[in-house]
């Protein structure tokens, strides 16, 4: 009883971050990551409770680097021709 309890609880967390996941994911109108992210969704499929929290903190880390990086480079990418134009 207590283990399909936390197999119900652990599911429907799962479920619910990977629609905001993927509502994130559609929100940032990039097709190629939208791609990515899922080739690397059917790809990973962990053997067990363990794995599937190691596919999950890496691919945290991972998003979340990933999203800094983006943001810096997209700034940059977006200033350096107003800068350029404006002369500043």
């Amino acid at each position: 009883m207590v283990k399909k309890s936390v197999y119900a609880i652990f599911n429907s967390a799962s479920k619910i971050t990977g629609s905001i996941s993927k509502g994130v994911a559609i929100l940032s109108m990039d097709n190629e990551y939208q791609q990515k992210r899922q080739v690397e969704k059917f790809r990973q499929r962990p053997r067990n409770a363990i794995e599937g929290i190691g596919y999950g903190l890496k691919d945290l880390g991972t998003g979340i680097i990933k999203g800094l990086y983006g943001i810096v480079v997209r700034s940059s990418l977006y200033r350096a021709p107003r800068e350029a134009v404006c002369g500043n």
